[in-house]
């Protein structure tokens, strides 16, 4: 099975070394001022750890993934996925150490490594970063997405293994759906709720698909703003939607847009099983691995991803997955009677 780890050669920011790193869609909206918030909230108001809240879909992700893109060569980024691998430790301590030894100038661990020779070199680089901040004087992030997310694989989660004891110009920077308090018990933490598109936001994000500013007022009406939504309402565009037929029939909520692009699959017992596979997969699959499982050839399983708007195969990581987390959660629901897809 091909590795789901980064190769380390030619790479040059941390975040490249990342495996779970997502795929930056073009920045039609960049959030800079919630950035520069979170990146005030570590340097005027000193926090060393900061959590940004919000539910499934306002956005957490991409503003997270910004955050490490503007700060490339001073952050060590995770994500968590729906996934089982990237809430194992191994994943996250093979993945942080070698962005924190790429900062240091240093060699990366093989894959080979075992587990507690892997965890005393996290716990090595950790330390050897703390000085590099204070003799630099610079400042450096570790930022994890989606920390609620991360299932307990064995006696170790990855909770256990989150520094929240900080030294030197380190910081932290979470995202949650949900409170942290039981996952981080001892930490001390500014928690930033994350703020719904503004009606400028939503004009700038649909700008370039010929909405006019009624429709724009209308889409933001319907949404509330809610980022999964608006972004949606563009996906749907962009992949052929009239714009005034979607403005006059938006529904309440984003799930039942979801349901509305869904009910437009003819959902077979082939597709319905192969898109089960990548909703409950244990780990990420490639387009080549999803076709073995689903028992049908590549050319089939990349028919479908041209077929389905709503799934992609991202560049970055050379996995397939769902165009959105909150779709993703919705086909997680929408297919949960499913168990056995063998």
């Amino acid at each position: 099975m091909k590795s789901k780890f980064r190769n380390p050669t030619s790479i040059e920011e941390p975040r490249e070394l990342s495996s779970t790193f997502p795929e930056l869609q073009p920045a039609l909206l960049f959030r800079d001022n919630l950035i520069s918030l979170l990146r005030d909230k570590f340097t005027e108001a000193n926090r060393k750890i900061v959590v940004v809240r919000g539910v499934t879909g306002s956005g957490k992700t991409t503003l997270l993934a910004q955050f490490v893109a503007d700060n490339a060569y001073h952050c060590v980024s995770y994500f968590v996925g729906r996934d089982i691998w990237t809430s194992q430790p191994y994943t996250f301590l093979f993945d942080t150490s070698n962005q924190i030894l790429r900062i240091l100038g240093k060699k990366p661990v093989p894959e080979t490594i075992e587990y507690a020779r892997l965890k005393q070199v996290f716990s090595n680089a950790l330390g050897s970063l703390y000085s590099h901040s204070r003799n630099q004087n610079e400042r450096f992030y570790i930022v994890v997405d989606s920390l609620d997310r991360a299932a307990k694989v064995g006696e170790e989660g990855l909770a256990d293994l989150i520094p929240t004891d900080l030294r030197g110009n380190v910081h932290l920077l979470l995202s949650s759906a949900a409170s942290l308090s039981e996952q981080l018990p001892e930490a001390v933490y500014d928690e930033q709720e994350l703020p719904s598109f503004s009606s400028a936001e939503t004009t700038q994000f649909l700008a370039d698909l010929g909405f006019d500013t009624r429709q724009v007022l209308r889409v933001q009406e319907a949404s509330r703003g809610f980022p999964a939504y608006v972004a949606e309402v563009r996906r749907q565009v962009s992949q052929g939607a009239t714009v005034d037929e979607l403005v006059r029939a938006l529904p309440p909520l984003v799930e039942d847009l979801f349901r509305r692009e869904w009910a437009r699959v003819v959902l077979t017992d082939e597709l319905r099983n192969a898109l089960a596979l990548l909703v409950f997969a244990p780990e990420p699959l490639t387009i080549e691995e999803w076709a073995v499982i689903a028992g049908v050839q590549p050319t089939t399983a990349r028919s479908w991803l041209a077929i389905l708007s709503f799934l992609h195969a991202d560049q970055t990581r050379g996995v397939v997955d769902f165009l959105s987390g909150p779709f993703g959660q919705f086909a997680s629901e929408a297919l949960a009677p499913i168990e056995d897809y063998d």
